[in-house]
């Protein structure tokens, strides 16, 4: 297994496999890169600049514990970490799609944006070209 410069293996090695793998391979798309990984859970890692309203940074943490009969991949938005603020974790029980649309809600605090993005990533007609009106 090759390493990466932070000693973490290439998120390509890592991902896509198991009851997350869609929501993996989501995340990768998205430019989520693996901070730590052991054998039983892997934590990847999204820092964005938002050049508006001075160059705030926004960061997201998925973890993903692999450990049989309890897997989880629980989704920490902007810092909850730090202030044990929201977080929303999910079992290997809930379906890929209601991991994606947990995703786009997390990163997405504008719910036209969300739904746009869901929409973008199932190949569906975008919400801006008037499939659905927002109030």
């Amino acid at each position: 297994m090759t390493l990466t410069h932070s000693g973490v293996a290439p998120a390509s090695t890592l991902f896509g496999r198991g009851a997350f793998g869609r929501l993996e391979r989501e995340l990768l798309d998205l430019g989520f890169e693996p901070v730590t990984a052991t054998e039983d859970t892997i934590t990847v890692f999204r820092s964005d600049e938002i050049a508006a309203g001075g160059g705030e940074s926004t960061t997201f943490e998925v973890v993903f514990d692999r450990r049989p009969c309890m897997a989880t991949a629980t989704i920490i938005p902007g810092g909850a970490r730090e202030s044990c603020g929201p977080r929303i974790t999910l079992t290997s029980q809930v379906p890929a799609v209601t991991q994606i649309v947990a995703l786009y809600g997390a990163l997405n605090p504008d719910p036209v944006a969300a739904v746009e993005s869901i929409a973008c990533t199932y190949q569906l007609k975008p919400w801006s070209e008037g499939a659905v009106k927002s109030s």
